[in-house]
């Protein structure tokens, strides 16, 4: 069944004749293929196109007659005509570039699925394609995203383009700019055109990051500032996009490097706040804990006014065991301090892995914060240390009290 495709066939098959924008003209001598070729346009629909002014070896055909002219359609024959190209709005064949760069579809960055330009022996489903449709591709791509990021397009409009509408808000004012949308030759000779920022940001795994409103701000803000500080239209702007986006990526990595001083600043705060709440946690118990010292010196002095020997060596045993007591207890609070210090280690280290990367702002919080705890972390051990000393002072004094009754 004829088709778009048998169309290209035909005038490739002849050759590629002169185009006029219309029809082309030539003569052929019908082989199989060509036959083949015109008997399925003959009977094909009109709406594929359609033959005119048909001569088979110099005798002129009527176009309607269509039975007529297959039955004198051999090998060999010399066949002359007109062909009529389909029209089908944008899927029809062009002269040259420059006449399929003007139609309005690709404007509003929609590619024709079947179209043929002549000067180039291009047909849209060619295996082989040229680099300079590619770049036409991409340029399409990049309207039809824009109109997705844009604040407003005029989808409605009834104009041969879009206009894009971006708005950059401050506290101050708001500042915005229109672009028309347009495909030109100058904008196919840059190389590096490229979609791909766009398609990341539009897809729907940054639709769910966190930070995916925040991207689209950012793009729309660089659009805006860019083309007013360079005084650029649409045309320029994509004669620019590697330039432009630098600058997003530019700003960008500004925004995401201030929210990482800010999260990493929050983090350390916590993490400070955290161990150092530890720490006076194992200093409160310290301190309920220590009370017993003074009852067990008072129990150890008492022992003066006992005078057997059962007495004084029950006293004595009581006191010795408390200070064990009491020394096992500290052995403890200090095995949990080193837990804490361990713990408060592990959290700074990724702190301090990435200092490098901070700004010197955060990394003299960081120094400070380290400083801090290890100053409690350290006061908290001398604490523990002077307290397991003085648990053992009315053991001390106690025993030194017992010998004293015996020897002196």
């Amino acid at each position: 069944m004829a088709n778009f495709s048998t169309v290209v066939e035909l005038y490739r098959a002849s050759s590629r004749p002169r185009f006029d924008g219309r029809s082309f003209s030539t003569t052929v001598v019908l082989d199989d293929t060509l036959s083949f070729i015109i008997k399925s346009l003959l009977n094909g629909n009109k709406g594929n196109g359609c033959f005119e002014d048909i001569e088979i070896d110099g005798e002129m055909f009527d176009e309607d007659d269509i039975e007529n002219i297959q039955s004198n359609i051999r090998i060999g024959k010399k066949f002359t005509y007109t062909f009529i190209t389909p029209k089908n709005g944008a899927e029809r064949f062009y002269r040259s570039l420059e006449d399929f760069l003007s139609i309005n579809t690709l404007k509003k960055g929609i590619l024709p699925n079947n179209y043929y330009i002549a000067y180039n022996d291009f047909y849209s489903l060619d295996d082989d394609r040229p680099s300079i449709i590619d770049k036409i591709e991409k340029i399409c791509s990049i309207i039809t995203l824009l109109s997705e990021i844009a604040h407003y397009h005029d989808t409605k409009s009834e104009s041969s383009n879009y206009r894009l509408v971006f708005v950059k808000n401050s506290d101050s004012k708001s500042t915005s700019v229109a672009l028309e949308t347009c495909i030109t030759e100058k904008m196919l000779q840059i190389d590096d055109i490229n979609d791909d920022v766009l398609k990341t940001l539009l897809s729907p795994e940054d639709s769910a990051s966190p930070h995916h409103l925040e991207k689209i701000g950012i793009f729309r803000n660089t659009i805006v500032e860019y083309t007013i500080e360079k005084n650029l239209n649409f045309e320029m702007l994509i004669c620019n996009w590697p330039l432009f986006l630098k600058l997003y990526n530019n700003n960008l990595s500004t925004y995401m490097s201030g929210f990482s001083f800010h999260k990493a600043r929050k983090d350390i705060a916590t993490a400070e706040a955290e161990f150092a709440e530890k720490i006076s946690k194992i200093i409160t118990e310290l301190t309920g804990k220590i009370l017993s010292i003074p009852v067990s010196l008072l129990a150890s002095i008492g022992i003066f006014k006992l005078n057997s020997t059962p007495e004084m060596s029950l006293v004595l045993s009581g006191v010795v065991l408390t200070s064990f007591l009491l020394h096992m207890v500290l052995v403890n609070q200090e095995k949990q301090l080193n837990i804490v210090t361990h713990a408060k280690d592990l959290a700074f280290k990724s702190f301090i892995k990435n200092s490098t990367s901070y700004p010197k702002e955060l990394n003299d919080d960081i120094q400070i914060a380290i400083k801090e705890l290890t100053k409690n972390q350290a006061k908290c051990q001398k604490t523990i240390r002077l307290f397991m000393y003085l648990t053992w002072l009315p053991s001390s004094i106690a025993f030194a009290i017992f010998l004293s009754r015996f020897f002196i």
